[in-house]
């Protein structure tokens, strides 16, 4: 017997697809709560689900900084040349005289193009920080804002969280979507840098200093560590300092106006009508050419404007959200994104099946009618 390795519950080493994973802590000994374990976790070359992409905290035993910035994949190279922080300037509207500014939203620095992508700033006058995210990403996805954050609708109305932030004080930190995100990239021909500046500090015994780098074609960052002794403390620091890229790529999550015309669209079937003789339902695709038309030659394809029956419950979940939904006697809309044609019918049908409609599905055949 062996104990199963279950994806997402039991058996899952949380290093694993991450740079902890093959940057380990030196033989050395560098005391523990000196290695940035946690931060390595964080770092993703191909990330999925959420990718920190600003972030500041000051405490009495740590210092984290995040930022982020994009670059031509060309200029990648160039990027990760070094691990000091590249496109400090973007964010912010500069006049040098009367004849030259920076808007904030490109600059050269280190021989790369970078452009701006999101800051958190307090500006005077203001209450509570700013989060500025790009437009261009946020027009990609048609998002708008919501309390902490931004979220956007798919092709069939549902709502998906896209950015994502909190702020305490002195401290915040934003998040994006990673499949989202990589996906913005890829249409924008962008790679994001993610630049990491993490010091934690604690009293611990003497040791010897450590220095270490990892360094590849998509990450670059240095670590080190030192003893101090202050007035009669023991006192110790070290610091991981650079970047690392995240790459453009066609995923899953698409905009509304790829996903209305990508070509691979599953069509699902549905149940109209019931075998006499096994009593079994009858089910059809709702692939349009699939479905016959008038200027058919014979009835071997179920024609287009064969109903579908469901029962009055499968409408509640859209009466119920009115801000979403609008519903009438004759049609079933979903704001701006697609609407299907319904009508109501009185007569009793004992014969359909119970089995529940998808509301995911709503309305592809054509008609829909009610029992």
């Amino acid at each position: 017997m062996s104990i199963p390795s279950i994806p997402g519950y039991l058996g899952q080493d949380p290093t694993e697809g991450t740079l902890a994973s093959v940057w380990r802590k030196p033989d050395t000994d560098l005391p523990i709560p000196l290695w940035p374990a946690e931060i390595l976790q964080m770092v993703r070359r191909d990330p999925v689900d959420w990718v920190t992409i600003e972030q500041y905290a000051h405490t009495q035993s740590e210092q984290i900084g995040f930022g982020c910035v994009l670059v031509d994949p060309k200029d990648a190279s160039k990027a990760l040349s070094g691990t000091s922080w590249i496109g400090r300037g973007l964010g912010a509207f500069s006049v040098f005289d009367e004849n030259e500014h920076e808007t904030g939203l490109a600059l050269i620095d280190g021989g790369a193009r970078v452009e701006f992508f999101v800051h958190a700033r307090k500006p005077s006058g203001a209450r509570e920080r700013q989060v500025e995210v790009s437009h261009p990403f946020l027009w990609y996805w048609d998002a708008y804002r919501v309390k902490n954050g931004w979220r956007y609708v798919d092709g069939t109305g549902k709502e998906h969280d896209l950015v994502r932030f909190h702020s305490t004080g002195n401290a915040y930190k934003v998040e994006v979507r990673a499949l989202e995100f990589r996906q913005f990239l890829h249409a924008c021909k962008r790679s994001a840098l993610i630049q990491i500046d993490y010091v934690p500090m604690h009293q611990v015994n003497k040791f010897e200093s450590v220095n270490s780098t990892m360094k590849s074609d998509w990450v670059h960052l240095d670590f080190h560590a030192r003893y101090e002794r202050l007035l009669s403390e023991d006192r110790a620091f070290s610091r991981l300092v650079g970047q690392y890229i995240i790459s453009g790529i066609r995923t899953s999550r698409l905009p509304k106006f790829e996903e209305f015309g990508k070509d691979a669209v599953e069509y699902p079937e549905f149940i109209y009508a019931i075998e006499p003789a096994t009593g079994h339902p009858l089910t059809h695709t709702c692939d349009p050419d699939a479905l016959g038309t008038y200027f058919d030659k014979d009835n071997r394809r179920l024609h287009y404007l064969t109903p579908v029956y469901f029962r009055k419950e499968v409408l509640q979940p859209y009466s119920a959200e009115p801000n979403k939904y609008t519903l009438s006697a004759t049609r079933l809309s979903c704001l701006d994104l697609w609407s299907i044609n319904l009508a109501f019918n009185e007569r009793a049908s004992r014969g359909l099946p119970r089995r529940p409609w998808s509301r995911s599905t709503c309305g592809r055949v054509g008609t829909l009618a009610h029992i």
